[in-house]
């Protein structure tokens, strides 16, 4: 919610409260449009007041200065994104994956992934608060024989995401689109391009 503040002469204040829809902090087109309606409602209700009650305020009032203030409501902000939290979707990504991979069971997942039972439980705990390292969750992706959009799901599950102008990560992605899902191969890649391996190193 944005609030905006009128004051007239520094004696009448008008609250005019507008709730605004939006899940990034309001731009200046925006603000500006805010005001025009803000300084529309107040101009109404000086015009109200002139009409009802003293005519003879008549001249102080279009000679006031008026002033805008305007401020967002951390509050409402605050309640209305813990509102849109969205439920850990990695747990659920990984299942439909190895569904459709034919796994016989997840400890064939994360022997393959080069993890141990118990961190792959961690991961993959509904509601759990811990968040795993990125390097295990593209051992995952790669286990899972994931394709690059898949990967990028389960990165983006945990926070994460892969960044267009890391060499690692253009490596990590041509693998994935070309089915290169062998941890020498890969490994053997990262290495040869001077880039730190995914595999060789314990998670």
């Amino acid at each position: 919610m944005m609030v905006f503040t009128v004051q007239v002469n520094g004696t009448e204040r008008i609250d005019y409260q507008r709730y605004i829809d939006a899940d990034i902090l309001p731009d200046r087109v925006l603000v500006e449009r805010e005001l025009e309606s803000a300084f529309g409602e107040v101009s109404r209700q000086l015009a109200r007041t002139l009409h009802e009650e003293d005519v003879m305020m008549a001249p102080v009032l279009l000679q006031a200065d008026v002033s805008f203030s305007v401020r967002a409501d951390l509050d409402e902000s605050l309640e209305a994104a813990l509102q849109a939290e969205k439920p850990d979707l990695f747990p659920t990504l990984v299942t439909q994956y190895a569904l459709r991979q034919g796994l016989p069971s997840f400890s064939t997942l994360y022997n393959r992934a080069g993890i141990s039972r118990q961190l792959f439980s961690r991961m993959c705990a509904f509601g759990s608060s811990s968040i795993p390292k990125r390097e295990n969750i593209l051992r995952i992706a790669f286990a899972l024989r994931a394709t690059p959009e898949e990967a990028e799901r389960l990165l983006n599950a945990k926070g994460y995401a892969f960044r267009d102008h890391d060499r690692t990560d253009i490596i990590l992605r041509y693998c994935l689109s070309r089915r290169i899902h062998d941890p020498r191969q890969v490994d053997a890649l990262l290495d040869d391009h001077g880039c730190p391996t995914l595999f060789s190193d314990p998670g």
